[in-house]
């Protein structure tokens, strides 16, 4: 994380080979408080909060956040290229904000080796695609 020179957070999504026209939606889902822990336990009797809002980014692009307080910044599903490229997601990332210094962050989608994909991860890139 980096600061910023405006007052805001700024978060940015990194995605090779993405295309606005082609490929699925990248969605940022933002959270309230840190819930890094939740979003990344494996404990089935752990229940993931409900994002406070959802961002379709554009790969490169910046969105921003401008009211104060803690959250928990997610990218919950795969986009899928028209090659039927997927992706590993990057670890969840807690940001502070005081409504004074502004912040950058990037997150990097990596593209996961075509032998690694599983039926279930092609399956949670068409569900976030749906939704």
């Amino acid at each position: 994380m980096k600061q910023a020179e405006d007052a805001t957070i700024h978060a940015k999504v990194n995605c090779d080979g993405w295309n606005q026209d082609t490929s699925t939606p990248i969605v940022l889902s933002i959270y309230q408080g840190d819930v890094k822990d939740t979003l990344t336990s494996t404990d089935e009797n752990v229940t993931a909060p409900d994002p406070m809002a959802e961002k379709q980014m554009v790969a490169g692009e910046d969105t921003e956040i401008t009211e104060k307080g803690t959250y928990t910044l997610a990218i919950v599903g795969s986009p899928m290229l028209d090659d039927g490229t997927i992706f590993d997601l990057p670890e969840p990332q807690v940001i502070e904000y005081d409504g004074e210094h502004g912040a950058s962050i990037e997150m990097t989608l990596t593209p996961k080796a075509a032998e690694n994909v599983t039926e279930a991860d092609i399956a949670a890139a068409q569900a976030a695609a749906v939704a």
